[in-house]
């Protein structure tokens, strides 16, 4: 008895969902269901111009696609990332430039960038020196061309 309620309910999902598709014309294997036709004309009552098959139908057009929209920022997320980066300047600040410059060395250049910016000139100048040269004038190129329009003073 089971076996009979399991093999009946295996249908019913399979089956509403095969009639689901049916109904929407997705099966390549059913013909699609089909929609109401209107009656012909009666006797004596001409059929009206629109009745009339036309040589060329409008193509049908495709299904409007839901547009994906860009996600909201998040004012509390910025805050919490700013609040971050404002203790992260406070630590490297914290350290002398002899033990600060090889650990920033080892940084994402963006983050360098962002950590400099906020810094103390004469501070970012001294781990810029304990940096490897390479590292620094590539960083110094970047803190040159990028404005600072966006950078929130956390001193």
């Amino acid at each position: 008895m089971k076996a009979l309620i399991w093999i009946v309910l295996i249908l019913g999902v399979l089956g509403g969902g095969g009639f689901g598709l049916y109904k929407a014309g997705k099966l390549p294997f059913l013909p699609a269901p089909k929609s109401a036709k209107k009656a012909p004309p009666a006797a004596g009552q001409g059929a009206s111009p629109a009745d009339a098959p036309t040589a060329t139908a409008a193509p049908a057009r495709a299904p409007a696609r839901p547009v994906a929209r860009a996600p909201r920022p998040d004012p509390e997320a910025a805050s919490r990332a700013e609040k971050r980066l404002a203790r992260l300047v406070a630590v490297y600040e914290g350290m002398s430039a002899e033990e600060a410059g090889p650990i920033v060395d080892r940084l994402p250049d963006a983050l360098v960038v962002d950590l400099l910016r906020r810094m103390d000139e004469g501070k970012a100048a001294k781990i810029l020196l304990r940096m490897k040269p390479e590292r620094a004038a590539k960083l110094t190129a970047i803190l040159a061309k990028e404005p600072a329009a966006n950078v929130v003073a956390s001193r």
